[in-house]
């Protein structure tokens, strides 16, 4: 499908997918919307807790993976944040899939600590 077609095709919806009343611009899907908000702050909250750091409840960070100069953590950390980051936009991104919320990110986020043991290597998470 040629770009401008994909761009004026009318299988696209106008409206966000969660909300129902917002126009959906792929800011307000992914961050303005209210039900992504609340979202975002459950997924930044269990992040937070689970590697005992606060993580900014930013766009860039959220979004983008662009952390703040001041967030200093481990490579390990980073990465790990990163991946937990991701499995959220993932489900924000294909809204066809079953809803996951927060709590399945950190278990995604969890299970790849448990087959990451540190104990092995010389890395610290």
């Amino acid at each position: 499908m040629a770009y401008e077609n994909l761009y004026n095709s009318s299988d696209i919806p106008d409206i966000c997918t969660k909300c129902l009343i917002e126009k959906g611009t792929v800011h307000h899907c992914f961050w303005e919307c209210h039900k992504i908000q609340k979202f975002w702050r459950d997924v930044i909250r269990h992040l937070s807790e689970l590697f005992k750091v606060k993580v900014p409840l930013e766009v860039k960070i959220c979004v983008l993976g662009i952390y703040p100069v001041e967030f200093k953590q481990s490579q390990t950390k980073t990465k790990l944040i990163d991946y937990g980051l991701l499995q959220a936009k993932r489900s924000v991104a294909w809204p066809h899939l079953p809803p996951v919320t927060a709590r399945h990110c950190l278990l995604y986020i969890r299970k790849l600590i448990y087959y990451y043991d540190p104990r092995k290597t010389n890395v610290k998470i």
